[in-house]
């Protein structure tokens, strides 16, 4: 992205990529969202009219990378990300973002 004095430093842009994180999840009903040491915990608002297709939704999306760990967290596998990785940070927002997607269209 640019801006009148050129390119936008990186940290920059994760702003804009939290932003968009916030925004999704605020839609989505997602109350919140938690690092754990091999992927990313979502819990939905209790108070959210889930639909019974978000389960179907995210295991034909994710596979065997979710699991559903109480009535209103789920917890996606990120594999492929190391500790300490900063080249990453645009595949673990990605993958975040398809995942507020995916539970948006089920609330």
């Amino acid at each position: 992205m640019f801006d009148r004095y050129g390119l936008l430093p990186f940290q920059a842009e994760n702003l804009f990529k939290v932003m968009e994180t916030k925004f999704l999840a605020r839609a989505s009903y997602v109350s919140k969202i938690e690092a754990g040491e091999d992927g990313i915990y979502f819990t939905i608002d209790p108070r959210a009219k889930i639909s019974g297709d978000i389960i179907k939704v995210l295991f034909s999306l994710f596979r065997t990378r979710v699991r559903l760990v109480s009535e209103y967290t789920f917890f996606l596998a990120i594999s492929s990300l190391e500790k300490g990785d900063v080249r990453d940070v645009d595949a673990l927002f990605s993958e975040i973002i398809n995942c507020l997607k995916a539970v948006e269209g089920c609330v």
